[in-house]
């Protein structure tokens, strides 16, 4: 094996470490452990014998395979459950019943699926173990909106809100205040039952009032503060008439607010993250380490502009390589995050392969270098690969075929110039989404 293929090689392992930390299932079974009649979740244990049932529910992409694990480790235990999905998992289960809905956009079959749900929520009582399980989607799957507001009324603000640019945390204050079930409202459908929560985090910093839109958090954003958010983006006459109607009566008191810090309905509420992106990343150090790297996390750094980070990584490499900072060779740099794609060009790829070719730009002929970029998902963009991976010679072996990897960066192109230097990243469907992770090995 030439040095090349050793360092693809040593990359994929790394980066298998890190998957294998997200996966749904290994997250369940490596947080939640039976002993005896004892079940322990992170730092908190749950008597099976003070409870008479003993439930299992949950909304998100993944909460189907989540159940799974959690059948495993209770088995007939389990008295029922009901998870909220996307369509076409073809999962098979033994205690859980599945309900499918649309995602990424909300479907008239994921009101019915919340009704369902709160339905089957509101039977759990005081002596009920209820075992909750979010991940990404939730926001979408769990879709009901307030009295007085239909679907089509809530998507168009949504709509509105990331066209005009809202991050997560002002698009959330709004849903929150349009939703019957965001913003800790699932933890009061299950109250007074004790709700062990078990969460995949799709965001960088983990904050559990924004994870999924905080199902099971109280929050602590108001009408006050929703109506701040649309007039910021100037949008309180797109809005339809119906949702700054109820906006208006939150702010007079006429409508019920989100359930606050404080709130009894969250006293028997524990949730815990099991899979996030910082997990997967300690994880991708743990196998770099017994690889023998020197290895280093970056968190939250792939951010903003995916073509431009190139430059950033390069300055990096070039710092390991003269000065030995800010890891000696042979070295590991771990980064996650997710940038974003200003689309100006025709072209097939995504954000990490944007990412992957800007950085073998700025390190045309750099030897001994190699970068892993990908997503956790198995897709990148509007392709059918996750990621590339690529090093010094990348540029080098495009020139040989008559390409230009500028060109093809500008024109949004990266994924058909990979194609063609056989360096495209393919995981297949890896049934997790823990945003995206680069893998930079130096030696």
């Amino acid at each position: 094996m030439n040095s090349t293929d050793r360092l693809k090689d040593n990359a994929r392992q790394i980066f298998a470490g890190a998957l294998e930390a997200a996966n749904p299932q290994k997250a369940v079974s490596s947080s939640l452990h039976l002993e005896g009649s004892s079940l322990r979740l992170a730092d908190k244990s749950y008597n099976l014998d003070d409870y008479k049932k003993i439930l299992v529910s949950g909304v998100g992409n993944y909460s189907v395979h989540m159940s799974q694990a959690v059948e495993k480790i209770l088995g007939e235990r389990i008295d029922r459950g009901m998870v909220l999905t996307r369509y076409t998992l073809g999962f098979t289960l033994e205690k859980v019943e599945a309900i499918e809905a649309g995602f990424p956009i909300p479907d008239q079959s994921g009101v019915t699926g919340t009704n369902d749900l709160k339905a089957f929520l509101g039977a759990a009582g005081n002596d009920t173990l209820l075992i909750l399980l979010i991940s990404k989607g939730a926001p979408s799957l769990s879709t009901v909106p307030v009295e007085g507001i239909n679907l089509a009324e809530k998507l168009k603000t949504t709509s509105l809100l990331r066209k005009s640019g809202a991050d997560v945390r002002e698009l959330y204050t709004v849903q929150k205040h349009l939703s019957t079930s965001k913003g800790g409202q699932i933890a009061k459908w299950g109250y007074p039952a004790t709700m062990p929560t078990l969460i995949l985090s799709d965001l960088l910093d983990d904050d559990l009032s924004l994870i999924c839109s905080g199902l099971t958090v109280p929050d602590e954003t108001t009408y006050e503060e929703a109506r701040e958010v649309l007039q910021k983006y100037e949008l309180i006459d797109r809005l339809p008439k119906t949702v700054l109607e109820h906006i208006d009566a939150g702010i007079k008191g006429l409508r019920d607010e989100t359930p606050k810090p404080g709130d009894k309905i969250f006293d028997k509420v524990d949730n815990v993250i099991v899979a996030s992106n910082s997990i997967a990343l300690k994880s991708a150090q743990e196998t770099a380490r017994e690889l023998g790297y020197n290895s280093m996390i970056f968190p939250a750094f792939l951010q903003e502009e995916a073509k431009e980070m190139g430059t950033r990584f390069g300055e990096l490499v070039k710092q390991v390589k003269t000065a030995g900072k800010p890891v000696s060779p042979p070295a590991c740099l771990i980064f996650g995050g997710e940038t974003t794609v200003t689309k100006k060009g025709r072209g097939r790829g995504g954000a990490n392969q944007e990412v992957a070719l800007g950085t073998a730009i700025e390190l045309a002929r750099i030897e001994n270098f190699l970068l892993l970029q990908s997503s956790t998902n198995g897709t990148d963009g509007n392709s059918d690969v996750s990621g590339a991976i690529v090093d010094g010679g990348t540029t080098e072996r495009a020139d040989k075929l008559g390409l230009d990897p500028k060109a093809f960066l500008a024109n949004n192109d990266s994924y058909n110039l990979f194609r063609q230097t056989e360096e495209t990243f393919v995981t297949g469907p890896t049934d997790t989404d823990v945003m995206d992770i680069g893998i930079i090995l130096v030696e």
